[in-house]
Formats: structure tokens, C-alpha cells, sequence
């Protein structure tokens, strides 16, 4: 009777620490996804005929956060509030010191992707479609992306690319990234379905569908651990 007490006592302790390391150990060393709402505070971004970027992005990024928490994802968000960010000490936000701080944040956290969220804009209304752009270690994933949303609406006709060297955070952050224009705010047809709930949740599972796809290969290819440049990236944990 008292070596089955002590078994069970064990059992459940070792069922309790395992618990314990998936909840909350395993985030730490596992699939980290950073996810970055464009623009914020002062910086309204672009803007359509009703919407303002950057509280679009921060909707669709919150949402994107909760779904990748739902499939098992530990999600770091450069911010949560419309609020731009500033290095500590500096009394007032702008746009350099907002890039420079959010850099620091994505390669701070041990991210294993950068999600950037934002939306397009240009001159002549007729353009749409979201389209994803990435850097060099981003493009499996970016590929991923775009290929979900070309098959949750098939009028779109872009394709994922490389970004040069003007988009900042991709091309400084340590590691895989992706920035996602979810669709044209200069588009009347595109901004209304983009402040549509239910739209934009069918974008983020597309979209979270691509990061678990991109992550299942990854785990087939590299295991347990990769690396990316300087920035070690422990991607999955059995």
C-alpha cells in the first residue's frame, strides 16, 4: 500500500512538472512569434476614406495574437495601445526613436518570426489585394502567407517579395521576417471589407494557418533547435 501511495505520488508530480513546462516553460523556449501593429500614437499611418492605418493594424494584430495563442504560439507584441514607442529617458516619441525602439523590442524577445501588420495605400483606387513582404530568412514563411490569401480570395493576383533595404525593421531584425499589407485603403470596396470583423478574422486564420505550416516545416527540417544570424531561435520543443 505505501510503495502504490509513493508511485502515485510521483506519477503526480511528474505529471504536474510536465504541466507546468508546457504552460509555462516551454513559451520561453519554444515558438516565440513577434508581431509588430504598424505605426500607432502620433503616427497615424496611411488612411482611407473612413479608416486610419494604424488602428486597423493594431485589430487585426491583437487578433492575429489571440489565434496564434490558441494553437500553442508564445506571442510578443511590439505594442497593444495606440501609442507610439520611445527609447527609455526620452521625453517625446518620433518616428526614428518609434522604429528604433520597436527594433530593439523584436530582437530582444527570441522571436523565431516577425509578423509586421500594416496597410497599403496608393494613388489610384483600383489597385487591391494583401501582399506579403519579407527578408531573406522570411521567405518560406512569406510564401506560405501569400499563398493562403490568394486562396481566400482568388481576385488577388499578388505575389510575395523580397523587401530592399528601405523597409527598416526587415531588414535589421534578427531574424525571419515578414511584413504583411493586408489590403488597400485606397480602395472603397477593400477598406470596407478590411473594417469588417469578420473579414479580418478569415485574413488572421489565413494567416495563422501559414505560420503553423511554416513552423511544421521548419520542425521537419531542423528539429529541435536553428539558428538565424546572431539570434539563436530554439523553434520547437518536444
Amino acid at each position: 500500500m505505501k510503495k502504490t501511495w509513493i508511485w502515485l505520488t510521483v506519477t503526480a508530480c511528474v505529471l504536474s512538472l510536465s504541466l507546468f513546462l508546457r504552460l509555462f516553460a516551454a513559451p520561453g523556449v519554444g515558438r516565440i512569434i513577434v508581431i509588430d501593429p504598424g505605426h500607432g500614437g502620433f503616427d497615424g499611418g496611411t488612411q482611407g476614406a473612413v479608416a486610419l492605418e494604424k488602428d486597423l493594424n493594431l485589430k487585426v494584430a491583437t487578433s492575429l495574437k489571440k489565434a496564434l495563442e490558441k494553437r500553442g504560439y508564445f506571442v510578443v507584441m511590439t505594442r497593444e495601445e495606440d501609442v507610439a514607442l520611445k527609447t527609455v529617458g526620452e521625453q517625446l516619441s518620433t518616428k526614428k526613436s518609434d522604429m528604433r525602439e520597436r527594433l530593439v523590442r523584436i530582437n530582444a524577445s527570441g522571436g523565431a518570426l516577425l509578423i509586421s501588420v500594416h496597410m497599403n495605400h496608393f494613388s489610384e483606387s483600383k489597385y487591391k489585394g494583401a501582399q506579403v513582404f519579407y527578408n531573406k530568412e522570411g521567405r518560406e514563411a512569406a510564401l506560405l502567407m501569400q499563398e493562403g490569401l490568394r486562396k481566400m480570395n482568388p481576385s488577388n493576383t499578388r505575389e510575395a517579395k523580397q523587401a530592399d533595404g528601405d523597409l527598416y525593421l526587415l531588414s535589421h531584425a534578427k531574424m525571419p521576417a515578414c511584413l504583411l499589407e493586408c489590403g488597400f485603403l485606397s480602395n472603397p470596396e477593400e477598406e470596407k471589407l478590411l473594417m469588417d470583423a469578420t473579414y479580418r478574422d478569415l485574413l488572421v486564420q489565413t494567416v495563422a494557418s501559414a505560420v503553423d505550416a511554416w513552423s511544421d516545416g521548419l520542425r521537419e527540417r531542423h528539429g529541435k533547435e536553428i539558428t538565424y544570424g546572431k539570434s539563436k531561435n530554439r523553434v520547437f520543443v518536444q
